[in-house]
């Protein structure tokens, strides 16, 4: 059985991810399509638009056989903890034969030689890395920085540096799936998931979504980062280790207590806040973090436990799942009340249901939504 896997976040699902995912499995062959996706929060540092089980729903419909939680504390960080996160994933269930993403110029080889760089290179590239930083660049700018002293190619898009991520945790892995690089030129005709959600802001939008996703969402409450604003504006001022959140550096803690004295809303204490070395993007991760007390102490013991959690499957979900739990040494939670692992482990899943419960209050949804079993759609 040949199984795909996609790394996503479906926030939400629209047309460019359709035409992702209907040439990946074309061009893979695949029996089957496993979707590792991002939980209530997301790697842009924000709250999911929809609660993961819609999203979930809405890949299922699309044609993704198993939708696979990426943890809390993965999903919300930076494309190096991202990917390292999903790939574990997919290599650790032991089932997936190909892996297919999304990159806008970057082909295969390319990725694959600048990934043999950073994973040869490492030690030289953290401390030009530190070099450049410490000189204000942001983090992207720093890095390809760092990187062009080993390599005239170069990669300045978002989707190609995630890309780059993922093919660099599979040569550390040693693992050699078919890699499948599916350029975004072909779905530049499609609003983008950030378009989607500005436009829910002001008006009309639920027309830019596949027509199959509208009886999903019909009842759905968007959220938006605002929504989570008083609760982050309480977490920052009343905060005593502002200085040892995941993400902090030195000196930015201040500026942000400085600015949340007059910040009104969240767009506000970001634009207050941003510089060229602090990205809109690292900061709204950054007060997400300091929402739920995420430390870096935490990502340091954490960062290589992993667990599998089904949120959705169609029938041949279910084949491939049976599959996982024949030859994947992860454990599987499809019982959360049952669920027994290392320490490790259920300390990672704690951060999904801590986390998940104040995004289910703002979404108007039940305190109880992560104990519902897997949604097995037909």
């Amino acid at each position: 059985m040949k199984i795909l896997g996609i790394v996503a976040e479906y926030n939400p699902f629209h047309l460019g991810h359709l035409f992702h995912l209907e040439v990946s499995r074309a061009r893979s062959m695949a029996d089957g399509v496993v979707a590792v996706m991002s939980g209530n929060f997301v790697q842009r540092g924000e709250c999911a638009f929809f609660d993961k089980f819609t999203r979930a729903k809405m890949a299922i419909a699309a044609g993704v056989d198993l939708v696979l939680e990426l943890p809390y504390l993965y999903a919300s960080s930076s494309a190096d903890y991202f990917a390292t996160g999903s790939i574990d994933l997919l290599v650790d269930i032991r089932v997936v034969n190909a892996i297919s993403f999304g990159a806008e110029s970057a082909d295969v080889e390319t990725l694959q030689d600048i990934a043999d760089i950073l994973v040869e290179k490492k030690n030289a590239l953290d401390q030009l890395f530190r070099i450049y930083s410490a000189e204000g660049h942001s983090y992207p700018i720093a890095h390809q920085k760092a990187l062009e002293h080993f390599t005239k190619k170069t990669l300045r898009n978002p989707n190609d540096l995630l890309a780059l991520q993922y093919v660099r945790r599979l040569r550390e892995r040693q693992a050699t799936p078919e890699l499948i690089s599916i350029p975004r030129t072909g779905q530049s005709h499609h609003q983008s998931a950030g378009a989607i959600r500005r436009a829910a802001r002001i008006g009309e939008w639920k027309h830019l979504l596949p027509d199959f996703c509208l009886p999903i969402i019909e009842d759905k409450k968007p959220l938006f980062p605002e929504d989570f604003f008083e609760e982050i504006l309480f977490a920052i001022v009343t905060s005593r280790d502002l200085q040892n959140i995941h993400g902090m550096e030195e000196g930015l803690e201040n500026l942000l207590k400085e600015n949340a004295k007059t910040a009104t809303s969240f767009e506000e204490l970001l634009e207050k806040t941003k510089s060229k070395r602090y990205t809109r993007t690292r900061l709204s991760r950054l007060l997400f973090h300091q929402l739920f007390h995420v430390y870096k102490t935490d990502m340091d013991s954490l960062i290589g436990t992993n667990y599998v959690r089904p949120l959705a499957f169609n029938e041949t979900g279910q084949d491939i799942l049976r599959l996982v739990k024949e030859q994947s040494p992860l454990p599987i939670i499809s019982n959360i009340p049952r669920f027994r692992g290392t320490k490790k482990e259920e300390t990672l899943f704690e951060w999904d249901l801590l986390t998940s419960r104040l995004y289910y209050r703002k979404a108007q949804l039940p305190f109880d939504t992560d104990f519902a079993a897997p949604l097995l759609l037909l």
